[in-house]
């Protein structure tokens, strides 16, 4: 038997929401003879997103060093840039039927890598609009200036649900992040909305009591 469950700590991508990063890249190639798996590989796979979430550098100057990175014409302006930055999510719609059927003195917080560009659209999907939009229960790395897997913004994130993580539960994709949770004497579960239905996250908290 668990022990009572007082807040639930989700992350956003691929849990409340799908991404597709690519779509970024095929949009940037349009202003660059690099291919999109290319332009992946700088922005992705060589740090500059890492930086650009731990709000180490600003959107402005990320937009100047994508630019530079890729070679992009002149005609990639800021505007241009950011629509083709920010526009990849799509709703998990699912889950805002989930969460409405958590019990209400549940707290609900989110933690998400994420950067300032991103979350101009991420704060428009009806999900985070509904359940995620009040500034005193969102932990994200952008404004924190750390990123998971980093202890402090798990611990941050324990101290905005205002009880022992023996008491939270941690909803991630990546196990590497939920195991870290787990350390710190919290429960987790790992749930990838790309691979796995409503009911399969239904199942995992059911065992909780979490629900009406």
């Amino acid at each position: 038997m668990y022990q009572r469950i007082r807040a639930i700590v989700f992350d956003f991508g691929k849990v409340l929401a799908k991404f597709d990063h690519m779509k970024t890249c095929e949009g940037l190639a349009r202003f660059s003879l690099l291919t999109a798996s290319e332009i992946y590989q700088i922005i992705f796979k060589e740090g500059l997103e890492k930086e650009y979430d731990s709000g180490k550098i600003s959107s402005v100057d990320f937009y100047e060093t994508v630019k530079e990175k890729i070679s992009a014409s002149s005609g990639l302006h800021f505007a241009d840039f950011a629509r083709i930055w920010g526009d990849i999510f799509t709703p998990n719609d699912e889950i805002e039927e989930l969460i409405a059927d958590i019990c209400p003195e549940i707290r609900k917080i989110l933690l998400s890598n994420t950067n300032e560009l991103h979350w101009d659209y991420i704060e428009k999907i009806p999900v985070i609009r509904e359940f995620f939009s009040d500034p005193k229960f969102l932990v994200r790395s952008y404004i924190e200036r750390m990123r998971k897997p980093e202890l402090g913004i798990f611990q941050l994130a324990i101290e905005k649900a205002g009880c022992p993580p023996e008491e939270m539960i941690y909803i991630d994709d990546i196990q590497e992040y939920v195991d870290v949770f787990q350390s710190l004497g919290g429960h987790g579960i790992v749930y990838d909305c790309t691979k796995e239905s409503i009911i399969d996250l239904l199942k995992k908290l059911s065992p909780f009591g979490v629900f009406i």
